[in-house]
């Protein structure tokens, strides 16, 4: 063997001693972080709020938290508005601690620890692991708003894609109410997060009553043709997908074929392309930042793919094409709730068809319009712009029992 073939092979030996090194690094790296978590999860958080327990309850204390965004989310504007005009004290944590360090999540924790042991109701609208961290005391209600109308993708304890297996935790141990959109969902709901169905209750989503509000609609009208006056008299396509894989590494499938349907439509279409936050913090993809639930009132047709953003936008009635290029192995290894094919749409696997499926569901609009209002019954019919109003009323218990 020749010095230049000795050379290469121990080139190729140091290469894979580095890979290998490197692997081992970045896996006991990730053990420690899990090991951090995990230990600040099931000792400091519980130490912080067991600290503070010895304080009495504040009866007027209502607590937001959140932490998947910086803004208060869609899902809790409402209910927060209407605790503020009921005279309550509010306090809100609102984070997102995938763009923060471990310090400063801890930090954050901490602070919604401390009022979460002497709060009277806690709301949160996502997995907030904080509030799972220890038991709570008695005075303390925490109500989950869940962001999911309908039954759509599998999630929770049903999905491994959701919580793996080897979660050792209960993101819901502490739940004393669920609100969902509609009596149908509440058997699955309780199945996917293994909790008791007597805490679901069809309030409807208090988030779905701004569709019901003129005003609302309006401006949400007036803002989107101020912003782009060339969609003015034309249809507008809203393609408003989910995402695949985690949070931390977000795709994206059917981008290419949306892409191309402002050509293939004419100049009679507007398309808005609006993807989940989730991918447009790796890759901006989204051709507007108005939000979702803004977009939908100029919607004309929505196309989506396994996003619970269908069951808000059935509150309108309208077409939607279902455009789900990887059904087959979405169905194998997240797995639906539902038939997909059982709604009153255009399925599209094939991005090819997928312009031919919106003229065609733009023409049978009208035939279809049944089907819709039947759908929207049974998915959203709590959904009725006073979900806000019951929803107030099961928290502080003022209610009639009836949910």
């Amino acid at each position: 063997m020749d010095i230049c073939a000795l050379y290469s092979r121990h080139v190729q030996v140091c290469w894979w001693a580095y890979q290998v090194e490197r692997w081992c690094f970045l896996g006991f790296a990730y053990a420690v972080k899990q090991a951090m978590k995990s230990f600040v999860q099931s000792t400091v958080l519980p130490i912080v709020y067991n600290t503070y327990c010895h304080k009495p309850i504040n009866e007027r204390l209502v607590v937001f938290a959140h932490s998947h965004g910086s803004d208060m989310p869609f899902s809790m504007r409402l209910l927060h508005q209407e605790f503020k005009k009921q005279g309550y004290e509010v306090k809100e944590h609102i984070s997102d601690y995938s763009q923060m360090s471990m310090l400063n999540k801890l930090k954050a924790a901490i602070r919604f620890m401390k009022d979460y042991a002497i709060a009277h109701h806690v709301v949160i609208c996502d997995y907030y692991l904080p509030a799972a961290s220890c038991k709570k005391r008695k005075g303390t209600t925490l109500t989950q708003l869940w962001h999911s109308g309908g039954l759509m993708k599998k999630f929770a304890y049903d999905s491994t894609q959701d919580i793996d297996p080897s979660y050792t935790g209960n993101p819901f141990a502490n739940y004393d109410n669920v609100t969902i959109s509609a009596p149908c969902c509440r058997e699955v709901l309780a199945h996917a997060m293994r909790m008791n169905e007597n805490k679901f209750f069809a309030t409807g989503l208090s988030r779905t009553d701004v569709y019901y509000d003129d005003v609302y609609n309006s401006t949400c009208e007036r803002e989107f043709f101020e912003r782009y006056p060339q969609a003015k008299g034309r249809t507008i396509i809203l393609w408003a997908p989910t995402f695949r894989g985690t949070a931390a590494s977000a795709e994206l499938v059917g981008e290419d074929a949306v892409l191309s349907l402002s050509e293939k439509l004419g100049d009679d279409y507007f398309v808005v392309m609006k993807v989940h936050p989730h991918t447009d913090k790796h890759r901006h993809i989204s051709t507007t930042n108005i939000p979702t639930e803004r977009l939908l009132p100029v919607t004309d047709l929505l196309i989506t793919d396994y996003s619970s953003v269908l069951f808000d936008y059935l509150l309108y009635e309208r077409p939607f094409v279902l455009f789900a290029p990887d059904l087959w192995q979405y169905e194998l290894e997240r797995g639906l709730y539902v038939d997909y094919r059982s709604f009153p749409a255009k399925v599209v696997e094939n991005g090819d068809e997928l312009a031919d499926a919106i003229l065609d569901s733009i023409k049978e609009k009208d035939r279809n319009h049944q089907e819709l209002s039947e759908l929207r019954h049974y998915y959203m019919s709590a959904c009725d712009g006073v979900a806000t109003e019951r929803v107030f009323k099961l928290i502080t218990g003022t209610d009639d029992g009836k949910l």
